[in-house]
């Protein structure tokens, strides 16, 4: 029997080396797709037929000892140099689909499902409530090895979620009640949150939601983070990745929180985000403002930050006492704020569709430059473009006719010619 294995094993590995050279480009189209759905297969099989019932084999036998291995897993990271996850997935597959799942280890061995087509049903047939009977758990098997010839294994994974459903309708929805039910108890309890420094400038947020959780954040950011809408011909584009995109929605969802001042009290104080820094030292744009945390940010941050409500500088001066803590006719609100939303009727900057609830109001001027906080000074703009006018170069002014308008960074527009939002266009003289 040994000798039959060897044999083969070298008989594929001499037919592979004679397709090392072989000149593809000379294949006719349905040669090509011909031999790829061939080979596609093949490597099906030899996952089923021999590596899987090797790494079984090797774990009954207890290899991992004679090689002075803790364990079977780790035998198999180092002899096949595979991350500790993958060790771990092969190893319960392999004795899967010896012990529970014989129409999947079939299939795959026959070439008529993948390897990642066997890995969703072993996942799903081993996810169903332990109360099922092994009639059903059969039957729901046996039904997904079918689903496989048409779906790719991540639609097998949903079909899985609902088989019972299909396979024993009689009994399958209450099966299927006390599954969710333990699961959805199961994710609660480990639900979890984390926000912790990860090098210069940067924090990382990581953690755990239940489907409740993740659907309501999901649905909450999803319309923040839309791409805004771009004007190539005038430079304006969106250019950030997805993740970036819902980074800003995450921020922009906790500010808007924040603006809207109907958090819980949090020491007595409505939740404000306080930073602190010098007068003198903001106003000449040097030095760096302080968290509450101990945390820096520079003084652009701090100077786009002191145009919100509830994110405000606690500005110090020569013997650091507080001078001014955010409060007062500095800021947009009442009717100065319902003057700007009626006048901008959203973010005012060219081409955004942001609507008003989720702007902030900028001063033109910045009040620490002696801007005040009246009509002719104000702009409302979403935290995207507020960013952009604080860091990226752009400038805003009220025109004669009382309208927004934007001055582009000379590196869009050497001129630095005035745009306006198409709301604002109709009005210009």
């Amino acid at each position: 029997m040994s000798d039959i294995l060897t044999s083969a094993l070298a008989q594929i590995t001499d037919a592979l080396d004679s397709c090392v050279d072989v000149p593809l480009f000379g294949l006719r189209d349905s040669q090509v797709d011909e031999s790829l759905v061939l080979v596609h297969s093949l490597v099906g099989r030899l996952y089923g037929v021999l590596e899987l019932p090797l790494i079984r084999e090797a774990d009954v036998r207890g290899l991992a000892k004679e090689h002075d291995a803790p364990s079977t897993k780790a035998w198999l990271r180092d002899t096949l140099r595979l991350p500790p996850g993958e060790a771990a997935r092969l190893l319960r597959l392999a004795h899967q689909l010896d012990r529970d799942l014989p129409a999947t280890a079939e299939a795959l061995r026959s070439g008529a499902v993948s390897r990642d087509h066997a890995q969703a049903i072993a996942d799903a047939v081993c996810a169903l409530p332990a109360e099922t009977p092994a009639q059903t758990r059969a039957a729901a098997e046996t039904a997904l090895v079918e689903h496989s010839a048409t779906f790719d294994p991540g639609e097998v994974s949903k079909l899985g979620r609902r088989v019972l459903e299909v396979v024993d309708p009689e009994h399958g929805d209450e099966l299927l009640r006390r599954q969710v039910e333990r699961e959805a108890a199961e994710a609660y309890t480990r639900r979890d949150l984390r926000i912790s420094p990860a090098g210069p400038g940067l924090h990382r947020v990581s953690g755990l939601l239940d489907v409740e959780g993740a659907e309501a954040l999901r649905v909450a950011l999803d319309p923040l983070a839309a791409p805004r809408p771009a004007n190539p011909e005038l430079g304006i584009r969106d250019d950030r990745s997805h993740g970036q995109r819902m980074a800003d929605a995450l921020v922009e969802l906790a500010e808007r929180s924040l603006r809207a001042g109907d958090l819980p009290e949090n020491g007595g104080e409505r939740p404000t985000l306080i930073v602190t820094m010098s007068y003198e030292k903001l106003a000449a744009a040097t030095g760096a403002g302080i968290l509450p945390t101990g945390h820096v940010m520079p003084p652009s941050q701090v100077r786009r930050l002191a145009c919100d409500a509830r994110i405000v500088p606690a500005l110090l001066g020569t013997p650091s006492q507080a001078i001014d803590l955010g409060r007062g006719t500095r800021l947009y609100v009442g009717a100065a704020r319902t003057a700007l939303n009626i006048r901008d009727q959203g973010c005012a900057f060219p081409a955004c569709d942001r609507p008003y609830q989720w702007c902030h109001a900028h001063h033109c001027i910045s009040w620490l430059d002696g801007g005040k906080t009246d009509h002719n000074n104000g702009v409302l703009v979403c935290g995207h473009h507020h960013r952009a006018i604080h860091h990226n170069g752009w400038d805003v002014r009220i025109a004669p006719d009382g309208l927004p308008e934007f001055l582009p960074p000379r590196s869009i527009d050497p001129e630095r010619k005035p745009i306006r939002h198409h709301r604002h266009r109709k009005h210009a003289a």
